[in-house]
């Protein structure tokens, strides 16, 4: 797999969830961070190891890999032939809410 772009929206919201984990319970933060690298060589290395999302908008091949010890989920699809990360989407926010960002 190409190396992963970013999306600069994915990377704020992930930022957001780190600060606000840190609030919570210190230490928490950093937990988050490195169960977030785990998933980025994950996506690398085996990018179809995560369930396809049902109803991907305009019939593209989005994936969500789970995070184990938080509510989060790294959605990823190919954009212009490019892997992207296009949210950290929190299990409880309002479904689809990134998909603007598609466009």
């Amino acid at each position: 797999m190409a190396k992963l772009r970013i999306l600069q929206e994915a990377a704020d919201e992930l930022d957001d969830a780190v600060a606000y984990v840190e609030r919570e319970r210190v230490g928490y933060g950093q937990i988050l961070l490195d169960e977030y690298a785990d998933k980025l060589r994950q996506i690398t290395r085996f990018p179809e190891s995560a369930p396809l999302l049902v109803n991907a908008p305009r019939g593209l091949m989005l994936r969500a890999f789970a995070l184990r010890r938080f509510r989060y989920s790294l959605i990823v699809g190919i954009l212009d032939g490019t892997p992207t990360l296009i949210a950290f989407a929190h299990h409880h926010r309002a479904p689809g809410y990134w998909r603007d960002r598609l466009h």
